[in-house]
């Protein structure tokens, strides 16, 4: 099994059933996806104004996106509660023998040897500081996993050893796998939004979002007797922007500042971005930091390449000078100054409040080592014989939108690989 689309698609099938809005289910995976229909009248109009701008309508489980979509939500319309990872694929097996569940227990390190000669490196165990803060030794009898996040992973490699040769000098580690492209290539979703205020007769959930007792009484109670309403979505409709129902603090005093009044907001996704990060350890004691945010330095260079800033600017200009102008959203605007005419001014808005999303991806590539990469095709460490990285830093380019989708992919395609190579 290799790394084509076909592969792919089949294994992403795998990871998920889909219930449509019309009842019908599709597929037998674990996680549980709800497709809802548009429903509001600003929903439509944001549909039907991108059609207008030559955006057709897109399935957003094609692979091929481009048009207006309603996202698929990870929620199981049955329950009307949330499908993830841990009910999903978690909480059906924990009673196998063969799984152990460690809770409140930090990695600290793999515990790699360097045989004589040439040879492959080798992962014995691991490091790990237990719940009662005691360092103990796991051993490994056949594998070394790590599923970390695109910011941890390259840390607890650099950690264990397994990164470039100037960790030696910088940090005294002793670095057993030569390998200066881990925590590099870091790529991140960077957004900007716009809001308009819309007229006072269009229903918005802005009097939710500010905590309104009225609002969120009524919003508890769909939820309870119904399961609808806003606790039941997340109230987005996509086509390469995120449009919600209510403000959003993209220029604002604070990010929980939310203004009187109604308004739509349309974020702007930087999809494909140009720009590379890095993420490394500044500290050879993965104890002292196993359980805090600090030990680490990330640097997102966001904006480094010119394009990305140009490719973002001119998308806020042309959704204040096209989307909003389109029919039938334009109808439940009110009135508005333009803003960002000149290009120079909208690079410096985009400056200004671009922000990240939390879709950090590349620190640990899967690609030829000589180019770059981290791990091969198997997902195995180069330099290592039994060490695998399987999650979301193996993936070389940032997806379009949110990796979720492609992390279930790539740990189904994972799982594969690791159950073939035990056989």
């Amino acid at each position: 099994m290799g790394w084509d689309y076909a592969a792919y698609e089949k294994a992403l099938q795998k990871s998920f059933t889909l219930h449509k809005p019309d009842g019908v289910t599709e597929g037998n995976g674990p996680l549980q996806l709800t497709l809802h229909a548009a429903e509001s009248p600003l929903e439509k109009a944001w549909i039907e104004g991108l059609k207008s701008l030559g955006f057709p309508v897109t399935d957003p489980l094609s692979g091929r996106l481009g048009g207006p979509n309603i996202a698929p939500e990870s929620s199981d319309p049955r329950t009307k509660q949330r499908s993830g990872a841990a009910n999903a694929y978690l909480d059906p097996t924990r009673s196998r023998l063969n799984l152990t569940v460690r809770p409140e227990t930090t990695v600290t390190k793999v515990l790699l040897e360097k045989p004589s000669g040439d040879g492959k490196a080798v992962a014995k165990g691991v490091q790990i500081i237990a719940h009662d803060g005691s360092l103990q030794t796991v051993k490994a009898r056949k594998e070394v996993i790590i599923s970390a996040s695109a910011i941890k992973s390259p840390r607890l490699l650099e950690l264990s050893g397994v990164g470039g040769s100037e960790l030696r000098q910088r940090l005294g580690v002793d670095v057993i796998v030569d390998n200066p492209f881990v925590g590099e290539n870091l790529q991140n979703h960077l957004f900007i939004g716009l809001v308009f205020e819309v007229q006072d007769d269009v229903d918005t959930i802005d009097a939710f979002f500010r905590q309104e007792p009225d609002a969120v009484g009524a919003a508890l109670q769909d939820y309870d007797s119904k399961g609808i309403g806003p606790l039941s979505t997340s109230n987005m409709a996509l086509g390469n922007y995120v449009f919600g129902l209510a403000y959003a603090p993209f220029d604002a005093p604070s990010p929980n500042y939310r203004a009187p009044g109604k308004y739509v907001s349309v974020a702007i996704e930087l999809s494909h971005p140009l720009s590379r990060g890095s993420v490394h350890t500044t500290s050879a004691d993965g104890a002292k930091y196993a359980k805090t945010s600090e030990g680490v330095a990330i640097d997102f260079c966001y904006l480094s390449n010119p394009l990305d800033l140009d490719v973002l600017a001119r998308q806020v200009r042309f959704t204040e000078d096209a989307i909003t102008l389109a029919e039938p959203i334009a109808r439940y605007l009110k009135p508005y100054t333009k803003s960002f005419e000149d290009l120079d001014v909208a690079k410096e808005y985009v400056r200004r409040t671009g922000d990240g999303a939390y879709h950090y991806t590349g620190t640990c590539s899967m690609m030829p080592r000589d180019l770059g990469g981290v791990v091969d095709n198997r997902l195995r460490i180069y330099g290592t014989c039994n060490l695998r990285v399987l999650d979301v830093s193996i993936i070389l380019l940032a997806p379009t939108a949110n990796p979720q989708a492609v992390v279930y992919a790539v740990a189904e395609l994972g799982a594969s690989f690791i159950k073939e190579d035990l056989q």
